[in-house]
């Protein structure tokens, strides 16, 4: 990696400053990038991009917003080989949508580019609670359940379904849990 000694590129101590709200999305986005790398490979051919925000943990103790932004090529020169390129910008000055996150899986590689609101405002806007609670009913769990889980109302649990619906303008929750798992992120 440019600017850091190859001693101190440790990949666990760099999974130890994510936000642990956030710790569970950066592993699923790992997975999600060998997955791209292995279907670029397989077909000799083509691009991705990964785009995501992640909280990190700062010198002072604090969490700052860095969007990661990792752009895959397949390439047979110089060796036959997928190459990887990973840009970590700090996004802090920049206003996103409330407890929202930004998240891009595709080959759209025109959104590989410095950030603006435009970029770190598309793709999925849904909160950590929303995230929350379509992993609990992808595992099963009924609206009564995810309440007593969560300490909430089911009237609660019912809002938060029909929001998610209106956010990823899909028409069944089974919709949703499908997409986000084909994007990484369930």
């Amino acid at each position: 990696m440019l600017g850091i000694e190859p001693e101190t590129n440790d990949p666990l101590k760099m999974m130890s400053k994510v936000h642990p709200e956030d710790l569970h999305r950066f592993g699923l986005g790992r997975s999600k990038l060998l997955d791209l790398d292995k279907n670029l490979y397989i077909a000799h051919k083509g691009a991705a991009l990964l785009s995501t925000d992640i909280r990190m943990l700062k010198p002072n103790g604090e969490y700052a917003k860095h969007l990661f932004q990792c752009y895959m090529f397949y390439s047979p020169i110089p060796h036959e080989s997928v190459y990887y390129i990973q840009v970590n910008t700090n996004i802090e000055e920049y206003v996103m949508h409330n407890d929202a996150f930004h998240y891009y899986v595709g080959d759209d590689i025109s959104l590989f580019r410095f950030p603006d609101d435009e970029l770190l405002n598309m793709g999925h806007h849904l909160t950590h609670r929303e995230i929350e609670i379509i992993k609990m009913i992808s595992h099963g769990y009924s609206s009564k359940e995810i309440a007593e889980k969560l300490f909430i109302s089911i009237h609660t649990v019912n809002t938060h379904r029909r929001n998610i619906l209106c956010k990823t303008h899909k028409v069944h929750l089974s919709d949703v849990i499908f997409d986000l798992m084909q994007h990484g992120l369930l």
